[in-house]
């Protein structure tokens, strides 16, 4: 009897394990199927949102956005861009998680601004930099 009630258990235990590695196997494939739908870069704001992080935002001036968007998404920050009509100035949220990406971003355009580049990359003034900076995490 006790052997039968031995042998009971380890068909249960083998089918529960069974079942188990189907689960994985199949959530492992649902992952590898939506990889390619998860986007980094600019997005719209509501996409941005539905996230669930908290958002941070700085405001820029300048008149080509362009190359910031291109080290944003050298860095696969998660942003949107939105420009005010009355102040033409440029208002870009991002995930706070990735203040610190931005801020490498923003030093990187001001580089390239410096070093002369063709046209003015982006305007910015030392009070954005310290308003990323302090945002910084253990700033």
């Amino acid at each position: 009897m006790a052997a039968d009630l031995q042998e009971q258990a380890v068909q249960v235990e083998w089918k529960a394990a069974k079942i188990t590695a189907a689960a994985l196997k199949g959530l492992i494939e649902k992952i590898l199927a939506n990889r390619e739908k998860i986007t980094h870069g600019e997005q719209s704001l509501k996409k941005l949102n539905l996230q669930g992080k908290k958002l941070e935002s700085i405001e820029l001036t300048g008149e080509d956005m362009q190359a910031f968007k291109r080290e944003l998404n050298k860095y696969a920050v998660d942003f949107s861009i939105k420009k005010d009509t009355e102040t033409q100035n440029y208002t870009v949220f991002f995930k706070g998680q990735d203040v610190d990406r931005v801020y490498k971003g923003l030093q990187k355009c001001v580089e390239n601004f410096q070093k002369g580049s063709k046209k003015p990359i982006l305007e910015l003034t030392a009070v954005i930099l310290q308003q990323i900076r302090s945002n910084l995490p253990g700033a």
